[in-house]
């Protein structure tokens, strides 16, 4: 009973007319993207013979590639395929945030 009664007494206190206001700085600490500056070798253009397609039919054609331009093609997929496979393991490396 004696509890009822203490409860009854403060209900009242905890409902004040005047709105508190606290005014103080808090921190939120929020996570912000750092770019990045890739190694200069990454950005060196590629310098790579681009192939000249042919008609299918001509007679020296592969893949409506002659010999010499099919290797041209060749290389140039190897080269990208290094440029990209250097490309993901700087990205993937560790210490990258």
């Amino acid at each position: 009973m004696a509890a009822r009664i203490v409860l009854l007494m403060l209900f009242p206190a905890g409902c004040g007319t005047e709105p508190v206001i606290v005014r103080e700085p808090v921190e939120v600490l929020v996570p912000v993207a750092v770019p990045m500056t890739p190694p200069s070798e990454l950005l060196l253009k590629l310098d790579q013979a681009v192939p000249e397609f042919t008609a299918p039919d001509d007679p020296e054609a592969a893949v409506a590639l002659t010999a010499p331009e099919a290797k041209k093609l060749l290389q140039l997929l190897a080269a990208l395929k290094a440029q990209l496979d250097a490309w993901t393991a700087w990205a993937t490396a560790e210490g990258t945030p």
